[in-house]
């Protein structure tokens, strides 16, 4: 993190501030802080299973249900500012594949990623970090079904979204 970052985070109006990499005590006590008791959610790792994007659901039900218990009134919203920063991102990310800027590629299928892997969007943040690791390497090759999959995901992860939540 940048020095003054946690400043300037706090002064827009933010609660807390951690900062990349995550030390998973400052996370738990972050956490602790500001979840009410008995509020916790299971913060163990993803098993690592060597499954393909195609073997991923679309949603994973457990990620989504932790998301709604600790934003309570707040999750719908979410699900919304994600539809429309995933909306704005995947367009990010075609204007970059197609002017050939891989950079912009890579930014935007990271951040996208991200976004994704907080609802439980597990298959297409997946997809998402293979785009990512592909821009990374310089691999034009493989990205236009990459990005092609990209939407046509996106589209069934909103569907499904949409369906689960009722949004």
């Amino acid at each position: 993190a940048l020095k003054g970052d946690r400043e300037r985070c706090l002064e827009a109006g933010m609660d807390d501030y951690i900062s990349k990499p995550i030390d998973e005590d400052d996370l738990d006590s972050i956490l602790k802080k500001w979840l009410a008791e008995g509020e916790m959610i299971n913060m163990q790792p993803a098993k690592e299973s060597g499954n393909t994007d195609e073997e991923l659901p679309l949603i994973d039900m457990d990620i989504l249900q932790g998301l709604r218990t600790t934003t309570k009134e707040r999750f719908p919203n979410i699900v919304l500012m994600l539809f429309e920063e995933g909306d704005r991102l995947l367009e990010s990310l075609c204007k970059g594949f197609e002017s050939g800027n891989l950079d912009d590629v890579e930014t935007n299928a990271h951040s996208f990623k991200s976004a994704c892997g907080q609802v439980g969007a597990v298959n297409l943040s997946k997809l998402l970090e293979t785009i990512e690791q592909t821009a990374t390497a310089k691999d034009k090759a493989h990205l236009p079904e990459m990005v092609e999959k990209a939407k046509y995901v996106w589209l069934e992860t909103k569907n499904a979204l949409r369906k689960v939540t009722r949004t």
